[in-house]
């Protein structure tokens, strides 16, 4: 079975970039989430903060998705290494 490595190549950088745009998501919305909590806090309104946890899991989810962009631009560059010295 023969592998295509430009289409793998080609399919590697293709699902990084959409995980990383699924990173910049997450991160805008916990930091949206994280800018109102700061909000109650200047305006002298603890009790209405609320789902603190959930900034602090969106945004390990969000390093999450860039480790997986990360491997798989790994992979992508073994890939073009490979290309290269055909």
């Amino acid at each position: 079975m023969r592998i295509y490595y430009e289409s793998l190549f080609n399919a590697c950088l293709k699902l990084s970039g959409k995980w990383v745009s699924l990173s910049n998501a997450i991160i805008a919305i916990a930091t949206v989430n994280t800018l109102w909590n700061v909000a109650f806090l200047l305006l002298d309104y603890p009790e209405f903060i609320e789902y603190q946890a959930l900034s602090i899991r969106l945004y390990l989810i969000s390093f999450g998705c860039l480790g997986v962009a990360l491997a798989l631009g790994l992979v992508a560059y073994v890939i073009m290494r490979k290309l290269e010295s055909e």
